[in-house]
């Protein structure tokens, strides 16, 4: 019986198009959470073991600036002078350590807490920024989008606004080696930021679409040798 090799060789090759392109990840479809409560208190847990949290392995330098460059990654999400930005439109950015995960980190989860104790000025509660990533291997952010909750005005009182950002397929983002935050104060009074926790686990090595492609590339010329 005669084979016919030219269909047989766009049967492999569609077969190893159509595996090589399934494995590409979604596109992000990122979805947002608000929380807010009349309170100087958090509203959501905590994470100390976040990829940026200061004296994890995981982040190996972070720089801050507008106003105080306060620490708004220690895990305790508290209110305190050191996390207050002022009316400054502050630029927070996270660069995580990949001298052991050279495949960088793979964001699940990033959540962020705005908070103002006094009876005044509670709009400082409300928040707005742009988040960026880069990802390992690039020079350059790509940004994720912009998110906003201002749900204050001056005349609140003490109260925290939180936002929480997940993905439906399960990451954010892939093989990232440094996060930022772009904020604009979105309050008449500026912007209190008291915590950033960023979520994700270590990047793995995916197995190579194009290697696969060239495998078949190689076993259908070696198929077409032998006959």
């Amino acid at each position: 019986m005669k084979i016919n090799t030219h269909s047989h060789r766009f049967t492999v090759l569609t077969t190893a198009f159509l595996i090589a392109t399934s494995s590409l990840p979604a596109l992000a479809a990122i979805v947002q959470v608000n929380g807010d409560h009349t309170t100087g208190t958090t509203n959501f847990a905590i994470i100390s073991t976040d990829l940026v949290n200061q004296g994890q392995m995981t982040l190996d330098s972070w720089t801050g600036d507008g106003g105080f460059a306060g620490d708004v990654n220690d895990g305790d999400g508290a209110i305190s002078g050191t996390d207050f930005y002022g009316a400054a439109n502050p630029t927070l950015t996270f660069f995580l350590d990949t001298s052991v995960n050279t495949y960088g980190y793979d964001i699940t989860k990033v959540h962020t807490l705005a908070q103002w104790a006094s009876n005044t000025a509670a709009s400082q509660a409300n928040q707005n920024f742009e988040l960026l990533v880069r990802e390992v291997g690039s020079v350059s952010f790509s940004s994720l989008g912009s998110y906003s909750h201002t749900p204050y005005t001056d005349a609140v009182g003490a109260h925290n606004a939180s936002i929480e950002l997940t993905e439906s397929t399960g990451f954010i983002a892939e093989k990232v080696n440094a996060v930022r935050f772009v904020y604009t104060a979105a309050g008449a009074s500026g912007l209190t930021l008291s915590e950033i926790d960023v979520i994700g686990v270590a990047s793995v090595p995916e197995p190579s679409s194009t290697s696969f492609i060239c495998l078949s590339l190689g076993s259908l010329l070696l198929n077409r040798h032998r006959r």
